[in-house]
C-alpha cells in the first residue's frame, strides 16, 4: 500500500522544463488539464525512450523526435530535411518518410510539378504542346469537330459560336461551320446561296423578306411567302381580318361570298332567313316552304286558284285561269284582242254564248242553246273544244284552227287547218258567226 501511495504522489508532482515545449510522466499518461506553454499542440506527441517527457510533434507530423525534428509524416505531407511539407499542386502525398509524386503529365522541379510540356515550341505553326501520359505532344490548336474550337482559358473544345449573339435573335440563330459562326434565318429548310436569307421556311412559317415568321393569327402557311386566311377571314396586307357579320366566307370587310346557316347571300350580303323559307347558308339563296311562292327577298302565301311548290319557284295558275300580277284570274273575264297562252285552249264562245251583243234577242250561236252541239258539249270540260270538226271548225275565228285530242276537236291558235266558219241565227236576219266570235274574245 505505501508503494502505491509513493506512486501516486510522483504522478501528482512532475514539473515540465522550461527549456521543453511538452513533458509527461514516463509512464506516458496523458494530462487531463492544460499543461503546456503557449503554442504547443498536445494532440501530437511522442515518447523518447531515452528520456522521461512527452514532446509535441508540429503540424503534418506523425512522429517526432521534437519540434524541430519529425520522423514519420501523415498522410498529404512529404518529409522534408525533418519538416513535414504540405503536398504541391499536381502531386500525391503517401506521407512516412516518403517525398511527393507528381501525375503523368508533370515532373518534381524542386518543391512544385512543374507540367511536362514547359519551355515546349511547337515548329509547325497551328500546332500547339499539349501534356499527355508523361510526355509532351505538339497536336493541332483545333478541335477534332471543325465546328469547335479550343478554348484557351479552359482548353476545351466548344462551339465556334461560343458568346456570339445575332443583332435580331427573333428572326435569326447561330450557326457553327468550319469558318466560324454565321447568323442564319430561323426555321429555314432552304438558304439562299450566300447563306444570308432564306428561300423556304418550314411548314407552318411564313417567308417574308428572307426570314421565316410567325404565320398570321387565322391563317395557314405553307413555308412560302403566301398565306391563307381560314374561317370568316381575308387577307388584308400581312393580316387576316373578320368577314362581315354572319359571313363564312368573304373577298373583303364588305362582301360575303358565303353565310351561315339562317341566313341567305343577298348582293354580298348576309341577310336574316325571311318568313316562311328555310335557309341553308353558304352560298344558297333561301327556299320558301310549300304553300308560298318566291317575290323578291319574301316568301307570300299561295293565290287563289293556284299552286305553290315551294322552293325558288313562283306560283302557277290552275287551269283555265291565267297569271294577272299577283293573283289568278279566270279565263272567262279576258276581255284582250289576243287571249293569254294559258286560255289558249279556253272556248270563250262556250263559256259565254251569249257574248255577242248584236245577236238579237241574245238567240245562241247556230240557234240552239237546248242540248244541240254547243250547251253540254261533252268535250267542253275536255280542252274547251267539241264532239266533231265539223262543230268546231264552225266556231273557231280568223287565227285559230282545230286539232284533234282524243275523241275532241279543239281549237289552237295559228292559222293551219280549216279557219272558215259561218253560221245563221234564228234572229231576223243572218250573221256573220266569224264577227260574234271574234267579239266573244274581245
Amino acid at each position: 500500500m505505501k508503494k502505491y501511495m509513493l506512486l501516486l504522489a510522483g504522478l501528482l508532482c512532475f514539473v515540465i522544463p522550461e527549456n521543453v515545449e511538452a513533458k509527461a510522466v514516463k509512464l506516458g499518461r496523458s494530462v487531463s488539464s492544460a499543461t503546456s506553454t503557449a503554442g504547443i499542440n498536445l494532440s501530437n506527441r511522442h515518447t523518447d525512450k531515452d528520456r522521461a517527457d512527452v514532446v509535441v510533434c508540429a503540424t503534418g507530423c506523425e512522429t517526432c523526435r521534437s519540434t524541430t525534428q519529425c520522423l514519420k509524416c501523415k498522410p498529404d505531407y512529404y518529409l522534408k530535411n525533418g519538416v513535414c511539407e504540405a503536398c504541391p499542386e499536381f502531386a500525391s502525398c503517401a506521407g512516412g518518410t516518403q517525398t511527393f509524386s507528381c501525375d503523368s503529365v508533370h515532373y518534381a522541379s524542386g518543391d512544385h510539378c512543374e507540367d511536362i510540356c514547359t519551355g515546349v515550341t511547337c515548329k509547325t505553326e497551328g500546332w500547339q504542346p499539349t501534356s499527355k501520359a508523361g510526355q509532351c505532344c505538339c497536336e493541332l490548336k483545333w478541335c477534332a469537330d471543325s465546328n469547335q474550337h479550343k478554348d484557351e482559358a479552359t482548353s476545351q473544345c466548344v462551339s465556334n459560336c461560343t458568346g456570339v449573339t445575332c443583332n435580331d435573335s427573333t428572326y435569326y440563330q447561330t450557326v457553327a461551320s468550319s469558318t466560324g459562326c454565321c447568323c442564319q434565318p430561323k426555321n429555314c429548310q432552304t438558304l439562299n446561296s450566300s447563306k444570308t436569307a432564306c428561300t423556304k421556311c418550314n411548314n407552318g412559317k411564313w417567308l417574308n423578306g428572307g426570314v421565316c415568321k410567325t404565320c398570321p393569327s387565322h391563317a395557314s402557311c405553307d413555308g412560302t411567302a403566301t398565306f391563307t386566311c381560314t374561317g370568316a377571314y381575308y387577307k388584308s396586307g400581312n393580316t387576316c381580318a373578320a368577314c362581315p357579320s354572319h359571313a363564312t366566307a368573304c373577298s373583303s370587310g364588305s362582301t360575303a361570298t358565303a353565310c351561315a346557316s339562317g341566313y341567305f347571300l343577298n348582293s354580298g350580303t348576309c341577310t336574316a332567313c325571311p318568313s316562311n323559307a328555310t335557309c341553308s347558308g353558304g352560298t344558297n339563296s333561301f327556299s320558301c316552304n310549300s304553300s308560298f311562292y318566291k317575290s323578291g327577298t319574301t316568301c307570300v302565301a299561295c293565290p287563289n286558284h293556284a299552286t305553290c311548290a315551294g322552293g325558288s319557284a313562283g306560283f302557277t295558275c290552275q287551269a283555265n285561269y291565267y297569271k294577272s300580277g299577283n293573283t289568278c284570274k279566270s279565263c272567262s273575264s279576258y276581255s284582250g284582242a289576243v287571249p293569254p297562252v294559258a286560255c289558249e285552249n279556253f272556248n270563250y264562245e262556250l263559256a259565254n254564248p251569249y257574248a255577242n251583243e248584236n245577236l238579237a234577242n241574245n238567240t245562241a250561236i247556230n240557234g240552239n242553246d237546248n242540248g244541240g252541239n254547243i250547251v253540254g258539249n261533252s268535250c267542253a270540260s275536255t280542252c274547251g273544244g267539241y264532239n266533231t270538226q265539223s262543230d268546231c271548225n264552225s266556231h273557231i275565228s280568223s287565227g285559230y284552227h282545230c286539232e284533234q285530242q282524243g275523241s275532241c276537236w279543239c281549237p289552237r291558235a295559228g292559222s293551219t287547218g280549216n279557219n272558215n266558219f259561218s253560221g245563221t241565227t234564228t234572229n231576223s236576219g243572218t250573221a256573220n258567226l266569224q264577227h260574234a266570235a271574234s267579239l266573244s274574245i274581245n
